[in-house]
């Protein structure tokens, strides 16, 4: 099995097969309705300071979403391909615990999930 898989906490082991079950599910949760417009910003949640999380982002059908991570910038809808590092509509991004994400969109009632996975470490 490979090994630093972004998926969950828990898992079983069956003793007579010797044998991993893996159940995965995020840590954390959020959704956030977004206003046009207007820049979000979210601290990524997490006991362990700086720990390594992969959050999954699912938004709202035919919208956009521009994400900057960890950025003193203003999050601003980009004018040319390289005006600012955002990413537009993310499927999954590395992020830290303590760092924040800022959300932006242009249209109206957006409606942001954020699943935040802990990494877990398969054992042979």
């Amino acid at each position: 099995m490979p090994k630093n898989l972004f998926i969950a906490r828990e898992h079983g082991h069956n003793t007579t097969t010797g044998s991993e079950t893996i159940y995965p599910y995020p840590d954390t949760v959020y959704r956030v309705a977004l206003t046009a417009n207007t820049v979000t910003t979210l601290t990524i949640p997490g006991d362990i300071p700086n720990q390594l999380l992969m959050a999954k982002f699912s938004h709202s059908v035919g919208t956009d979403l521009w994400i900057l991570y960890n950025s003193t910038a203003t999050l601003t809808i980009p004018t040319t391909a390289d005006s600012q590092p955002s990413v537009l509509n993310p499927g999954n991004y590395v992020v830290q615990t303590g760092r924040s994400l800022q959300l932006l969109t242009s249209f109206t009632g957006v409606v942001v999930d954020i699943l935040f996975y802990v990494p877990f470490t398969a054992q042979p």
